[in-house]
């Protein structure tokens, strides 16, 4: 059975305007409710989803909200706000729960084709719905963000993936790379560590358009660039420019004492003291 009720004359923001409630016939419960709630102003209204759990007698006016839709179009699951901007972005969708793995999406694909659920980001220059202006190279095409609350808000990001554009972008051709940052101590905003590049070239440290190296690793003066570990001990270390500026790679035995392979500007061999 469904029942349409009016709303009250209170104006406070949250009231209800009115309601399509749905009862059991058998017995008269209100079993589910659409709500309409009163936002600022008098014209603008919320559309809340409510449900109830078989055996609730605590919830007998149609349930527990489980989603709304807002007044400027936004989806909330588990919460009846969006908490504020998330890196300085007021998302679209919002899932909150206070439980354990609770919010949580899952994309299943069930097939013997060989597909498999599938996370896309789009992006297009144009400012229509349907648009598809062609995007320029360094255009990001979508991220990836670990956001925490920092004690006054959830404006701050931990860590991100980017996706960009890699180059001039043809009919059917989309170069592309991906960038790794993290979020230094003190830091407001994530910093690349690590790119990927069209090529495949690996890119990390720095200098992330170089191209000719398919690994390269940049660091500062007298700081290792790669260290091989057994356990805690070094095994193999790469030193970039050290105090006599030089480059060297040191092989490691006899816990941490060792033979040094090579120095740059000219070769040598020797123990390390």
């Amino acid at each position: 059975e469904l029942r349409l009720t009016q709303g009250t004359s209170d104006v406070s923001q949250g009231a209800e305007i009115g309601s399509l409630m749905f009862l059991n016939p058998a017995n008269d419960n209100k079993n589910a409710k659409i709500a309409a709630l009163r936002t600022i102003g008098t014209s603008g209204a919320d559309l809340a989803f409510y449900t109830r759990t078989h055996g609730d007698a605590t919830n007998d006016d149609g349930g527990i909200e489980r989603f709304r839709i807002t007044s400027t179009g936004q989806i909330l699951v588990g919460t009846t706000s969006d908490g504020g901007t998330y890196d300085g972005v007021t998302p679209a969708f919002v899932s909150e729960a206070n439980s354990a793995y609770h919010a949580y999406s899952l994309v299943v694909n069930s097939t013997n084709a060989g597909h498999s659920g599938i996370l896309q980001f789009v992006r297009s220059r144009g400012t229509s719905d349907g648009a598809n202006t062609i995007v320029q190279n360094g255009d990001r095409l979508g991220s990836i963000y670990g956001i925490g609350a920092d004690g006054t808000n959830r404006d701050s990001a931990a860590a991100a993936i980017d996706f960009r554009v890699d180059g001039l972008v043809g009919i059917n051709s989309m170069p592309g790379r991906i960038e790794f940052r993290t979020t230094a101590t003190g830091a407001v905003v994530p910093s690349e560590r690590l790119r990927i590049t069209k090529g495949g070239q690996v890119n990390i440290g720095g200098n992330y358009t170089q191209t000719t190296a398919p690994l390269a690793v940049t660091t500062n003066a007298n700081a290792f660039g790669y260290r091989l570990l057994s356990g805690s001990n070094s095994v193999c270390d790469i030193l970039n420019n050290d105090a006599a500026g030089n480059a060297e790679i040191r092989g490691y035995y006899n816990n941490n004492s060792g033979c040094l392979l090579y120095t740059s500007p000219s070769p040598r061999d020797g123990l390390l003291s």
